[in-house]
């Protein structure tokens, strides 16, 4: 039920109001009532009242007085008040105030229940508002881990490489990146990762990754760095100095080495698993990570050997094995664009690990796979949006993505105009 206060200096008012119309059927309960101002401030200081009905002309505090001191206090109040004269000057005091209606006296009591019902309404669609708005926060609170690695995700590959998104979702998403200093990308793999899928269940792996994660983390101390999981088993370290001078590549090798001896150690004795680690080169830029994390990448390849023992990704380079896997990752892309497409789920359509997905891709046709993905969305927007017959939200649900705002940036980054604008040309 809300909660109403009455404020009035004549007790006959107070006793009449409360007795005149069926309070329990509006939904609401006279929560207090007072006498004057003074009374009524503390009392709604302890009560949050709703609404407040009070009387404009009292004696130590008046109506007007007490309306500025409730909008300080309890903002979400609506006050209603009760006069004996129409004072034009006075009136347009009261609702400069915040009132949101007033009753001429004497009292109509039609007018009295017309006016409480609309201001009840008022209040009950503030709260359902304000309860909307508070479940879309917790939604959102919730799902800002998963956010926050998909930005993550995006920037090491190379999918938003325009700084001001970039720093626009810095923003959002709440992570804390400098924007300005150097930047280096750190990749560490967990080795044999098909064995490891032979030999445990997919729960254990999960905690293993976890359990890798902490230690990564520990072994870092926080400091200037954060750390994800891209892959299964494989993570990520982003590295931020402000001072560039001691971002230096062989000081972070030897730190990283010992590092990887820590985990190594922990994880061979656990599951007889052994850790690679390679490190990017020093970036002045957020939206050239990638180039880091490629780097890093690379150098994990060249140390596992990937080249040579991975025999899917050694069947690719022979010519024609390698353009076989582009075209059916093509295929996938054209034919599934307003799905979910992560570059995992790709890997495991073709049968060959994600990294090497990201590199074969980039190799054979020059642009990363989010890239060629994000065209043809944009290309089939493009389409849908000349149809006209569908609105802006969903476009941007058929073809892959959720949230509309996003799709409105990528489409003008791509095209040069807004969605809206491109649909009335």
């Amino acid at each position: 039920m809300l909660k109403m206060m009455i404020v009035d200096d004549e007790p006959r008012t107070l006793d009449g109001i409360r007795r005149c119309l069926q309070w329990n059927e509006l939904n609401i309960r006279i929560v207090a009532q007072a006498s004057n101002g003074r009374d009524a401030i503390n009392l709604a200081g302890q009560l949050n009242p709703d609404i407040v009905l009070t009387d404009i002309r009292m004696p130590i505090i008046d109506g007007i007085a007490l309306s500025k001191m409730l909008k300080k206090n309890v903002p979400q109040t609506k006050v209603i008040f009760i006069t004996g004269y129409m004072d034009s000057v006075y009136m347009k005091s009261a609702f400069k105030v915040g009132i949101v209606d007033y009753i001429l006296k004497p009292i109509d009591i039609q007018e009295l229940e017309h006016t409480i019902r609309k201001t009840a309404e008022i209040c009950l669609l503030e709260k359902m508002e304000e309860q909307r708005l508070a479940e879309l926060e917790s939604r959102l609170r919730e799902s800002l881990p998963l956010m926050q690695k998909e930005f993550l995700e995006m920037l090491v590959l190379g999918e938003i490489g325009v700084q001001e998104d970039i720093l626009e979702r810095l923003e959002s998403l709440e992570l804390d990146i400098p924007q300005i200093g150097s930047y280096l990308a750190v990749s560490i793999h967990l080795d044999d990762n098909t064995s490891l899928k032979k030999q445990y269940s997919a729960l254990d792996i999960q905690r293993l990754s976890k359990r890798l994660l902490r230690e990564i983390k520990a072994g870092l101390d926080g400091s200037g760095s954060i750390v994800f999981e891209l892959y299964e088993c494989q993570f990520v370290v982003l590295l931020h100095e402000s001072e560039p001078d001691k971002i230096r590549e062989e000081h972070l090798t030897e730190k990283f080495k010992a590092l990887a001896i820590d985990i190594q150690s922990v994880f061979h004795e656990t599951m007889r698993q052994s850790v690679t680690i390679g490190i990017g080169h020093r970036v002045d830029r957020l939206e050239d990570l990638k180039d880091s994390y490629y780097t890093a990448l690379h150098e994990v390849n060249q140390k596992l050997s990937l080249y040579e023992e991975d025999s899917s990704l050694y069947a690719a380079r022979q010519g024609s094995n390698s353009y076989k896997v582009v075209e059916r990752l093509k295929s996938i892309m054209h034919e599934r664009f307003a799905e979910n497409l992560s570059i995992e789920l790709l890997a495991n359509e073709v049968f060959v690990s994600p990294p090497h997905i990201c590199l074969l891709f980039k190799k054979v046709t020059g642009e990363t796979i989010n890239g060629y993905l994000t065209r043809i969305r944009i290309e089939e927007a493009k389409r849908l949006l000349t149809q006209g017959t569908k609105k802006l939200f969903e476009v941007c649900l058929e073809v892959g993505y959720t949230d509309p705002k996003y799709f409105s940036k990528l489409f003008k980054k791509h095209t040069g105009m807004n969605p809206s604008d491109f649909k009335r040309v």
